[in-house]
């Protein structure tokens, strides 16, 4: 069992899927914008989930219009348009914080508030001493996931001092098929393992 929600995202192959089910995360992500980087076709989605249980499925849209989104066996539906919740029933928002969008930020997250079962904040590890104070006031208020830098060094500042909803973790590359590290993903997991 983990201490906090955690969301694994940019899956692009089964053994981080497998991984992560066993390890008990509550959330797997996929980038279903075909302009992205670790973009997996529907087919692939459905060839992975069918291997795994216990997870929800996120197909992430970025910016685009989700036209696609029907193809793809999902729970969630993950954009960072803030027009498109409308769009699409059981949406996430993610937003990404700066230096000069804490406001702004607030304001988002109020207009979610009632249309998302949570938000996926981006935050710059950099940032993340600078804003301890404004990230916990806001993760008291609203269901957020947060998405930064994660180490073994930084994750019980996360999760004692700003205590979100949950974490965000990123998808491995894997070496060749069936053969994945898991290195980072592992660590930060066996870390905010319970005792």
């Amino acid at each position: 069992m983990l201490k906090t929600k955690v969301f694994l995202t940019n899956i692009t192959n089964l053994s981080d899927a497998r991984y992560a089910a066993g390890m008990g995360v509550d959330y797997i992500g996929f980038a279903i914008n075909p302009e992205s980087k670790q973009y997996v076709t529907s087919e692939q989605v459905q060839s992975i989930t069918e291997w795994v249980s216990g997870v929800s499925i996120i197909g992430d849209i970025g910016s685009s219009d989700g036209a696609q989104v029907g193809e793809y066996p999902l729970d969630f539906i993950l954009t960072d348009n803030i027009s498109s919740i409308e769009l699409f029933d059981n949406t996430v928002a993610a937003f990404i914080l700066s230096n000069e969008n804490k406001e702004d930020i607030k304001f988002k997250l109020e207009t979610v508030k009632s249309k998302t079962p949570f938000v996926i904040l981006k935050v710059d590890k950099e940032l993340l001493t600078q804003h301890t104070d404004y990230l916990k006031s806001i993760c008291q208020q609203h269901k957020i996931l947060l998405a930064t830098g994660l180490t073994p060094q930084n994750i019980a500042l996360i999760l004692h001092e700003i205590n979100p909803e949950g974490i965000v973790i990123y998808g491995s590359t894997e070496e060749k098929p069936g053969l994945s590290s898991y290195d980072g993903i592992a660590d930060i997991l066996e870390e905010i393992e319970e005792e």
